[in-house]
């Protein structure tokens, strides 16, 4: 049996990638990081530095609409048990394939190099979709009335 901490850092189209899975590596020294990236992605000397191993996903990216792949990704990281799943994001769908890799810790990998916490519950995660959702569509609609309702003034020539 492995006593290792199993991390997955899972890879979105960024800039900051490879410093999140350094940060990840600072943070835990003696723990398996996988790097797992899309099947085209070029993997570097930097990288392979600070991994100890790299795992090609199926599909070049992950998109919730093509729900085969979606179930095959899942599969792939929950049969691996990791005990920590980190994200470059806090977008709505990774913040949701993380809760959904039933993986005990979720981080998000901040493009300041800090290591955030994600919910790892489905409820509190899908709520927190809703309620930015929601809170979105409140200030589009605040801003709408405000630019179309004011009244503008030119300026007075003196």
């Amino acid at each position: 049996m492995n006593d290792k901490l199993q991390i997955c850092a899972y890879y979105s189209q960024g800039p900051h990638y490879v410093r999140m899975v350094k940060r990840l590596r600072e943070e835990y020294t003696t723990a398996q990081i996988a790097a797992m990236v899309p099947p085209d992605y070029p993997v570097s000397e930097e990288l392979l530095a600070h991994v100890d191993g790299v795992i090609k996903t199926e599909l070049p990216h992950f998109s919730p609409r093509n729900v085969a792949a979606c179930h095959r990704l899942l599969r792939q990281i929950r049969s691996a048990r990791y005990d920590v799943f980190a994200v470059m994001f806090d977008s709505s769908q990774l913040c949701l394939l993380a809760a959904l890799s039933r993986t005990p810790r979720c981080l998000h990998g901040t493009m300041d190099g800090r290591l955030v916490p994600l919910s790892t519950s489905i409820c509190t995660t899908t709520a927190g979709i809703v309620f930015r959702g929601l809170w979105g569509r409140l200030v589009y609609i605040i801003v709408w009335l405000i630019v179309h309702l004011c009244p503008v003034r030119a300026p007075e020539n003196k």
